[in-house]
């Protein structure tokens, strides 16, 4: 993550990812989707800020609500 940005800004920078990801795949069949490049390479960049979120340090005081997880805590 980049300095000074807050778990909480990248999740809202997954969050609209997610959004506008959606629009570019919703009334596209798979064969329309495969031929259309701009459509695809939205949604893969979507897909890679999404991925992030795997590698967020978590805070402490959203560990605790899960804690039958293994956390990355920061």
């Amino acid at each position: 993550m980049k300095s000074g940005r807050t778990v909480e800004h990248a999740l809202a920078d997954m969050l609209d990812a997610a959004e506008k990801a959606c629009p570019f795949c919703g009334s596209l069949t798979v064969s329309e989707f495969a031929a259309d490049d701009k459509s695809a390479f939205a949604v893969i960049h979507a897909l890679a800020i999404l991925g992030d979120g795997p590698c967020l340090p978590t805070p402490q005081r959203s560990a605790g609500l899960q804690p039958q997880m293994r956390w990355l805590l920061g």
